[in-house]
């Protein structure tokens, strides 16, 4: 694999077998499955007429997902010809190291289909050593103030790096990543968060936030942060700073809980919150309380692992006032169905389940077969939907098609949905 394109040696075919990956998953919709299996295929279906415009892991993943839970040759074989497809794709566009979008992106979607494979061996890791490589220096390259965040800083790479152990430049990428967040890291009274400039924000936002912010969403804040931390410490590389970083970061996010029990999108300052966030995964009390809960194990802290939980259940009761307008992983119905569905994974609690079930249901609900990609639309908001309208067909991953196709594949087959690690949703 190179940073321009995959060089990779062919690996014996085989059919994806999902022995391997269900045994902690267990599906939770059986009986009555047939509309969600009807609306898989269908934005499979549809996934197969569009061409790819951007790099994106969706119409990817839900064929190789396909293959492990069907036993099916035919969708491995679909999946491997996409990811031929996003390498290619990616060589034709300005170079960003990214998780979304980027070089991390595409080298995590090509180690992803290895590890599925079972071709993840010790021959075949040659071929990512233009990339890791590359991704070492980029890390080594930032200057502060950093980009962070999951979607396009240095978090997201980390995750690439992680799908890479025990790779050592990977290793050394991710000690790399651990020490730029701790000497940018704010430090009060045991807590650690972090500032983004408003230099970095979106032009939009620039002008509501002249100061920048605290950002308190997976997607672009600190519990994104504390999920690529956990798994940091987790691994064979954590240590006593990764730790403190970790233990802090956790603390400042718990503080940071408004009196109604629901967490702001971002604070203007460390700790004046803003106003209350939407349920959902970018955002609020629902995907932070994973990452908090997951961070919570890496360190043994049964406190804030306490904490997380109720954190969690206190998300199940959340319907009329959850903002939501679609289905889609990142701030729609499935979305908040396939974290509750990860909670209940982890805990064994059936309030979780209830809750998933719930979420399932409404994003069926969302669904016209014959419209948009396979009966769903998106809905946009800010100068996207100004442009075209509110309401847009989206084949990607995390505001599209895709991610609601592998969301409901998630309820309904027994294989572990791994590839949740890029929204920092799995242990």
């Amino acid at each position: 694999m190179t940073t321009d394109g995959v060089n990779r040696k062919p690996s014996p075919e085989r059919s994806l077998s999902a022995t391997d990956h269900q045994a902690r998953w267990r599906p939770i919709i059986t009986a009555g499955a047939e509309p969600y299996v009807a609306a898989i295929d269908a934005i499979a279906k549809d996934l197969g007429t569009m061409a790819a415009e951007r790099p994106d892991w969706g119409a990817t993943l839900i064929h190789a997902y396909l293959g492990l839970a069907r036993n099916s040759a035919a969708h491995g074989a679909r999946a491997k010809e996409l990811l031929d497809q996003q390498v290619a794709l990616l060589a034709t566009r300005v170079r960003r190291y990214s998780l979304y979008e980027g070089v991390a992106g595409t080298g995590w979607l090509v180690a992803h289909l290895d590890a599925l494979a079972d071709s993840h061996d010790r021959t075949s890791q040659t071929d990512y050593a233009d990339v890791d490589e590359a991704i070492r220096q980029y890390c080594i390259s930032q200057r502060p103030p950093y980009t962070y965040d999951l979607i396009s800083g240095l978090v997201g790479i980390g995750v690439y790096c992680l799908e890479r152990l025990p790779d050592s430049v990977a290793s050394q990428s991710l000690k790399i990543i651990a020490d730029k967040l701790t000497d940018s890291a704010e430090v009060r009274e045991g807590r650690c968060a972090w500032h983004t400039p408003a230099f970095l924000l979106p032009q939009y936002q620039r002008a509501q936030l002249p100061r920048g912010y605290y950002n308190l969403g997976v997607a672009n804040g600190v519990p994104g942060i504390i999920g690529l931390l956990a798994r940091i410490q987790a691994s064979a590389i954590g240590d006593a700073t990764s730790r403190t970083l970790l233990s802090g970061a956790m603390k400042w996010v718990l503080q940071q809980r408004l009196p109604s029990g629901l967490f702001p999108n971002w604070n203007e300052s460390y700790d004046e919150p803003g106003p209350p966030a939407r349920l959902s995964w970018c955002y609020g009390e629902l995907g932070l309380s994973i990452t908090l809960l997951v961070g919570a194990r890496a360190l043994g802290d049964r406190t804030i692992e306490d904490q997380a939980l109720q954190i969690a259940l206190s998300a199940c009761g959340r319907r009329t006032d959850a903002g939501v307008r679609d289905a889609t992983l990142c701030h729609g119905a499935a979305g908040n169905a396939h974290l509750f569905n990860r909670l209940y994974q982890m805990t064994d609690r059936e309030e979780f389940v209830k809750a998933s079930h719930y979420w399932f249901s409404e994003a069926l609900s969302m669904r016209s077969p014959g419209v948009g990609v396979g009966g769903y639309r998106s809905w946009q908001s800010g100068r996207q939907a100004a442009k075209d309208g509110p309401w847009l067909s989206d084949p990607s991953f995390l505001g599209g098609a895709a991610g609601i196709a592998l969301a409901f594949l998630a309820a309904v087959s027994a294989v572990e949905p791994r590839w949740d690690v890029v929204l920092l949703s799995c242990p």
